[in-house]
């Protein structure tokens, strides 16, 4: 007799998780574990290790998982695995990772997006209740969009799925996220704003009353004219903007969009804001203003 073994489907762009390095045993089980450690009547507690046969006190989670969601991508993306990008304090790449940090693992904070809360709560400008999971923005199966992004992270369906385009000079390969994670690599080209205001959807209603910052609005006039003076300095110190005609910064087309003020994961400042010198937000601010 033949045995089929299916495996999920994903698409041929994308990052990690796909392909060759979507390895279903990383994050299920298929009888408790591999060592036949939990039988299912006696329960075993096992500390996780990335890659490991581990379970949860209680035995193996939803849909076979060897652990909590959250935890279980954590446990992978918290430094210790080399191959896999590190969102709690990625330092070991650049002084200013383009996703940030998770500045909260565990207890929701004011720093930007924390994966602490167990209920649903409103974003800041948002107009429905989201839970704020990995999952909630990444696809863990992956899929043909820039780091696995979900097209829309509310999972309201409220709007069209935002496409997030990006180029990187150094594409993932499932082993180096050291060269893909650093933000000299990406070059947004458009989307961005759009899927971020799948949550934040109340933003644009801001705008429109002058209380909040336009985004993907050109830089133009003087402002064009300072921007063109930090473009060219070190892009880890500069802000990033999306540039939809062409991937070249400084260019006539660039423009404002929510990344260039605030980390995607967080940052150690107030609502995930960038401090262009580590400081001050004024150095932000003046690099257009």
């Amino acid at each position: 007799m033949t045995m089929a073994i299916l495996l999920p489907m994903c698409g041929e762009a994308g990052n990690w998780h796909r392909g060759e390095s979507l390895v279903c045993s990383d994050c299920h089980t298929m009888h408790g574990s591999q060592s036949h450690a939990w039988s299912g009547a006696s329960p075993v507690s096992v500390t996780p290790v990335p890659g490991g046969d581990w379970l949860t006190a209680t035995g193996p989670g939803s849909k076979l998982l060897k652990a909590a969601p959250d935890q279980l991508c954590i446990a992978c993306h918290d430094g210790s695995t080399s191959t896999a990008p590190d969102v709690v304090a990625p330092v070991g790449y650049v002084a200013d990772p383009a996703g940030g940090a998770f500045e909260s693992t565990s207890a929701p904070s004011a720093l930007g997006h924390d994966l602490g809360g167990t209920s649903p709560v409103v974003p800041p400008l948002g107009k429905a209740a989201v839970l704020l999971t990995c999952r909630s923005c990444h696809d863990p199966h992956g899929n043909g969009n820039f780091r696995n992004l979900r097209p829309n992270p509310s999972g309201s369906q409220l709007g069209a799925g935002a496409t997030v385009v990006v180029d990187e000079a150094v594409v993932a390969n499932g082993s180096n996220p050291a060269q893909v994670y650093v933000a000299s690599n990406l070059a947004y080209r458009s989307g961005t704003s759009a899927w971020c205001m799948d949550c934040h959807d109340a933003y644009p209603d801001a705008v429109a009353a002058g209380t909040k910052h336009p985004t993907d609005r050109r830089i133009e006039g003087a402002a064009q004219a300072s921007w063109a003076v930090w473009a060219a300095v070190d892009p880890t110190v500069r802000v990033r903007v999306e540039s939809p005609a062409d991937p070249q910064v400084p260019s006539a087309d660039d423009q404002v969009f929510c990344l260039s003020c605030h980390k995607a994961h967080g940052s150690p400042n107030a609502d995930a804001l960038i401090y262009a010198d580590r400081v001050t937000m004024d150095s932000t601010c003046a690099q257009c203003h």
